[in-house]
């Protein structure tokens, strides 16, 4: 029995780095739907997809390629959960109004709305 303790720690480190593959393998990139909007509308933003930036102007809908954080679950290791962390805010120290940020991957989608110049929302999904 003590033999098998080793290979189940084995088994999950390999899982886990399959993974989570480092950032420069093509494997750990995904894709995300992001749509952002302001009131007024026309206003330079940031957005940020996890360690992905990218400046828009309100409104915009597009897809982002950003790099992925996925790990296994401790009790499932086929179960794969990811996790995206986005924001937006306003480029221009003048900028001012509501913004909201909507994420979509993996069949979740997530929103956020604030009027103090910056949104921030986590989203979750099973790969």
């Amino acid at each position: 029995m003590p033999i098998l303790r080793p290979l189940a720690l084995l088994t999950t480190l390999v899982l886990g780095l399959s993974a989570c593959s480092g950032s420069t393998s093509s494997e750990s990139k995904r894709e995300a739907f992001v749509e952002v909007s302001s009131v007024p509308s026309k206003q330079p933003v940031e957005i940020q997809l996890n360690n992905t930036k990218l400046d828009v102007t309100t409104p915009d809908a597009r897809n982002v390629t950003y790099d992925s954080f996925c790990a296994p679950s401790q009790t499932n290791f086929s179960v794969v959960t990811c996790h995206i962390v986005a924001s937006v805010n306003f480029k221009l120290a003048s900028g001012s109004g509501s913004l909201t940020l909507c994420v979509t991957d993996g069949g979740s989608r997530q929103c956020g709305t604030s009027d103090q110049g910056f949104v921030v929302v986590g989203l979750d999904f099973k790969s």
